[in-house]
């Protein structure tokens, strides 16, 4: 696949991430207010701090998912050879990436501000953080290997 095709898919993957954390936390969340009073023993007490413990978590593990997706992206760029009439194609592409992590961060923001999910917006700022920034990590990135692309293009030997 091509590296503009790979960013649109981590796009979509960091998006649903973001998106099923704050969900399952919000689950989670009204699941335990209803369910709280017939829990009363030592077990399932245990369970439910150990529950939220993994979905608090995927807050920090979101921006590491981020970096790894791009070094991985840019890892497996270092195989594909193109011409450099592709470099317009994939700039235009990129545009593309551009407007689409604009829109996902977008969406993700407007389900934040939906009243279900304010509680599990404001325990995910991390994930906020991830979202809000995402359309400049991913141009940023996608320029990082639109000129790897280019410089492998124009003759320059295995990295």
């Amino acid at each position: 696949m091509s590296s503009a095709g790979d960013l649109i898919l981590g796009i979509i993957f960091i998006f649903v991430l973001a998106f099923c954390t704050i969900l399952g936390y919000t689950l989670f969340v009204s699941i335990h207010d209803g369910m709280a009073p017939l829990l009363d023993n030592v077990d399932s007490s245990d369970v439910l701090v150990k529950t939220k413990f993994t979905l608090t978590m995927w807050d920090k593990l979101l921006p590491i998912a981020v970096i790894f997706f791009l070094i991985t992206t840019l890892y497996l760029a270092k195989d594909l050879t193109s011409h450099p009439m592709m470099f317009f194609i994939s700039l235009l592409m990129l545009v593309i990436v551009g407007i689409l992590a604009v829109v996902f961060s977008n969406i993700f923001e407007e389900i934040g501000d939906a009243t279900q999910f304010t509680n599990a917006t404001a325990t995910f700022e991390t994930a906020n953080y991830t979202m809000n920034y995402l359309p400049l990590v991913m141009v940023i990135g996608g320029l990082i290997i639109l000129a790897f692309l280019f410089i492998r293009a124009r003759g320059a030997s295995s990295i």
